[in-house]
């Protein structure tokens, strides 16, 4: 379960995530949710000790963490580097297993060049072997700009980077937005895939739950069986201007979770 949907919702109702959280990690917990996929943004500054505290009153674990950040420049991951240690640590004794990343486009998403791509893979290498020594990993996640060109920056870093020290999280809704054959994607990377984000969208506008739609969940759940998957089905909703919002957001969130549970044959824990 990631918190993306969380923020949207703060920002609806013109409230402070501060004053939010309580509800917001309350209602992961009645939708039948056991593990949250925490953004950066609720671990910096007083909201940390909040979201820790709120995880622990509700029996939350926390599967991985997300951050973000320039990484194809050694200056700026260095820096990237080291917030995502430091939140890493954060969330360590939750029971996270990894770092969701993703890495900064350049301005304009302007294509980057064979060579800032490889510092790119180099600096994602120096993050793998910090977060393993914590017992963690980090998972490369990617939006529009990173599968431009047929995937050409996500799929450059699966195919140049340590196997041991990188992992991938592929996000089927941005395949969808990429116009790419989410199926493919998902057998070229393979087992290196640790986590995936889940949304769908029908006629390319989100729904309110996750169910049917343009994205096809069944032939995801085929792929993953190939490939005997075992790493996160990580549910984030999101709501676009037109979505038709008909439920609560508990309600959408359970109907999410028992299509998750039917389509891939698993039990939220």
């Amino acid at each position: 379960m990631a918190c993306y949907i969380a923020t949207q919702q703060f920002a609806a109702r013109g409230i402070r995530p501060l004053d939010g959280l309580e509800e917001t990690f309350r209602g992961f917990r009645e939708a039948g949710f056991r593990r949250v996929e925490l953004i950066d943004s609720f671990l910096i500054g007083e909201l940390r000790e909040r979201t820790l505290a709120l995880m622990k009153q509700f029996g939350l674990r926390c599967s991985m963490a997300y951050h973000g950040g320039p990484m194809h420049e050694d200056e700026g991951a260095a820096r990237t580097i080291a917030a995502t240690v430091e939140l890493a640590k954060a969330v360590k004794p939750l029971g996270a297993e990894g770092m969701v990343i993703n890495c900064d486009p350049l301005p304009h998403n302007q294509r980057k060049t064979d060579e800032q791509l490889r510092a790119e893979a180099s600096n994602l290498e120096r993050l793998g072997r910090e977060l393993r020594a914590l017992g963690m990993k980090p998972c490369l996640h990617h939006h529009a700009p990173d599968l431009a060109e047929g995937g050409r920056e996500w799929l450059y870093m699966l195919h140049n980077t340590d196997p041991g020290l990188v992992w991938m999280c592929p996000d089927a809704d941005w395949i969808r937005f990429a116009k790419l054959d989410i199926v493919s994607v998902l057998r070229e990377a393979g087992r290196r895939i640790a986590d995936i984000h889940l949304r769908n969208a029908v006629g390319g506008v989100w729904t309110e739950d996750l169910g049917p739609g343009d994205v096809d969940y069944a032939a995801v759940a085929r792929s993953f069986r190939e490939i005997g998957y075992d790493g996160y089905l990580c549910v984030e909703l999101g709501h676009a201007k037109e979505t038709k919002v008909t439920r609560s957001l508990v309600e959408n969130l359970r109907r999410s979770r028992q299509f998750v549970e039917r389509t891939f044959e698993v039990k939220a824990g």
